[in-house]
């Protein structure tokens, strides 16, 4: 997800830490349209608590600067980040390499998608007592089967065309009635990452 208009600047949650692939749709072969950046600095939120064993997923988000800005085609171009947080009933897309299968990994060849809906936040709460809050979004599908999953960690929930979470934490197993996705919520962040772009 490049931010900014240079478009040098990488949205991930706060664990990954990996060269840049953009426009990428397959892991087996190349397109063409693929770019490959790596990265100079990293910014991680400064309240994240990545400490053992008192880990927990707030403020799960990180910025990346690439060496090289990304190159925009109709393959890789930037979303929009916006304050206004998404409702609960929205219909959103997320996107990733991670497992098909849980508790047994089976990783694809090529991106996967699903269609996912952002869920209530009492109904978060219920599903994960005492670990959501106001920084979270939670989204599922209501039949089992769909979800992000292992691998799939700092992949994209995006909503009318806005980014409005990141893949953060969930369910293992994975896709499990009553137990949605946990996003971060990047709506609560704008401040954040417009402060740090313009002081990087």
């Amino acid at each position: 997800m490049a931010l900014g208009s240079g478009s040098d600047v990488v949205l991930r949650i706060r664990s990954c830490r990996y060269v840049v692939h953009l426009g990428a749709h397959s892991l087996g072969r190349q397109d063409g349209c693929e770019q490959t950046r790596t990265a100079t600095k990293s910014f991680p939120h400064p309240d994240f608590n990545n400490s053992l064993p008192n880990k927990d997923h707030r403020n799960d988000i990180m910025l990346v600067k690439m060496v090289t800005p990304a190159h925009l085609t109709w393959a890789v171009r930037p979303l929009t980040v916006s304050p206004r947080c998404v409702p609960a009933g929205a219909n959103c897309l997320i996107s990733g390499w991670g497992t098909m299968s849980s508790p047994q990994l089976h990783l694809p060849h090529t991106l996967r998608c699903a269609n996912v809906t952002i869920i209530k936040h009492r109904e978060c709460e219920d599903a994960y007592p005492g670990n959501i809050t106001d920084t979270m979004v939670c989204a599922s599908v209501r039949k089992e089967g769909k979800d992000s999953c292992q691998g799939d960690s700092g992949g994209p929930l995006v909503c009318n065309g806005s980014l409005q979470g990141i893949i953060s934490w969930g369910q293992d197993p994975c896709a499990v009635s009553k137990k949605p996705g946990v996003y971060t919520k990047v709506c609560k962040y704008v401040d954040w990452i417009q402060k740090t772009m313009e002081n990087n």
